[in-house]
């Protein structure tokens, strides 16, 4: 598609294939109240910020068509093919396709996993034989029927069971607490997946490279996150309502029943296409994001790219999101905290270097410091479970600490060291 985005193209393909996780969100707000609105909200809204301010220029500047391509300018090809498996794994809807389990199991009464692999195995089906262009369209349509979706649930729930006053005197007071009961470093910990996952998403960079320009990709985020706002507005009330008038249901479905009985008939099919709508239009924008890293990124320079080569690519990233999908249980939060952590602190640094800082790091410095903090998140887990600190705070400062080395050594101990040998030979 190039980059032809118009503006309003642009707000409904970025919004619609960023807030596939419905099922995750509304099961946070069940459990936990208006944690969900800062840790799947207000975070995110900084990052967006940010992003459009500080980025969206730089982005277009540099030229690159994906990830890999702007680490390749960087650090060289070997980190490039790194930085693609990396981003391929971050990348994976695996969420997206527990959702879409999750509402699958609901309707047809099918078992979880069977549900995950027939819903996936339908998206995929469909990506194959889609293009961007179909993709942007789809999601242009799919935006309409999830934002008239999650207003009605809202709007019924005030008709059916009162104003918010009614959420107050019928939840326990942590439901109304920024922490919702979680530890401190719980909560800081969305504030770094928030930004990680936005400024290294194959997704926002995509659409932000397809943007007609720079303005219309920053203003498009803005107005993007206008919309965001009253979309976790929504969900974060209507999972709340959810647990006040069914409140031993199962936190993952309980917004989806919640839904299917407080609307009318008539408003029942428009919820369940806007639920439908806000999970495909995720779950198929990051299985072409990944299958493009897959087909461009890895792709041996003895194929070229075709059609064929492309078709492998979206099964195989279908295969592995349903493999890992059914590796979790239904607490999509467990999911996001574990695949955001790991594969955030092993590339928020490098690609934040890559945009703002002018020092030259090599392949094997790139290789050698995923390698590191990979291994330490790993130990951390596996032989320290019992230390209540995220594995993600190692892995992010054993990155950092190998790059400041880095660039402290290239700006001022190398220049210290040449001096003195100067003066010793001359």
């Amino acid at each position: 598609m190039g980059r032809k985005l118009t503006l309003p193209l642009f707000v409904a393909t970025l919004v619609s294939s960023w807030y596939g996780g419905v099922f995750g969100v509304t099961q946070i707000a069940f459990e936990h109240g208006i944690y969900n609105f800062i840790t799947q909200g207000l975070f995110w809204y900084i990052a967006y910020i940010i992003f459009a301010y500080f980025l969206v220029k730089k982005i277009h500047q540099k030229n690159a068509l994906t990830f890999p391509d702007l680490i390749k300018k960087t650090y060289g090809e070997k980190s490039a093919k790194l930085a693609a498996i990396l981003l391929i794994f971050k990348a994976l809807p695996i969420t997206y396709a527990l959702s879409l389990g999750a509402f699958i199991q609901t309707m047809f009464g099918l078992s979880l996993p069977l549900s995950i692999v027939a819903g996936t195995s339908v998206v995929v089906l469909y990506t194959c034989i889609s293009d961007f262009r179909s993709v942007v369209y789809s999601d242009f349509l799919q935006f309409c029927c999830m934002y008239f979706g999650v207003i009605t649930v809202v709007i019924f729930s005030f008709y059916s069971i009162g104003n918010p006053l009614v959420l107050v005197e019928n939840l326990p007071p942590h439901y109304f607490t920024p922490s919702g009961k979680h530890e401190f470093s719980t909560i800081i910990l969305w504030l770094f997946i928030a930004f990680s996952a936005t400024l290294i998403s194959p997704v926002f960079y995509q659409r932000c490279m397809a943007a007609g320009s720079p303005l219309i990709a920053k203003k498009g985020i803005i107005i993007s996150t206008a919309f965001w706002i009253v979309f976790d507005i929504c969900t974060t009330l209507g999972g709340m309502y959810a647990k006040v008038h069914m409140p031993d249901a199962n936190s993952l479905n309980a917004y989806l029943l919640f839904g299917l009985e407080i609307l009318p008939s008539g408003f029942r099919g428009i919820f369940l296409a806007g639920i439908t709508a806000t999970v495909i239009s995720t779950l198929d924008s990051f299985i072409f994001a990944s299958s493009t890293l897959f087909s461009y990124d890895l792709r041996p320079k003895k194929y070229t790219a075709s059609g064929r080569y492309r078709t492998i690519s979206v099964l195989s990233i279908g295969f592995l999101t349903v493999i890992i999908a059914l590796q979790f249980d239904n607490v999509i939060e467990d999911v996001w905290i574990t695949l955001e952590g790991y594969f955030g602190a092993l590339l928020i640094i490098p690609i934040i270097w890559s945009y703002f800082i002018k020092t030259k790091i090599s392949d094997k410095a790139f290789i050698f410091t995923a390698f590191l903090s990979m291994s330490i998140m790993l130990i951390k887990d596996v032989f320290f479970r019992n230390i209540k600190i995220e594995a993600f705070y190692f892995g992010l400062i054993a990155t950092l600490t190998v790059y400041s080395f880095i660039f402290l050594y290239e700006r001022s101990i190398k220049k210290l060291i040449c001096k003195v040998f100067k003066k010793i030979l001359f």
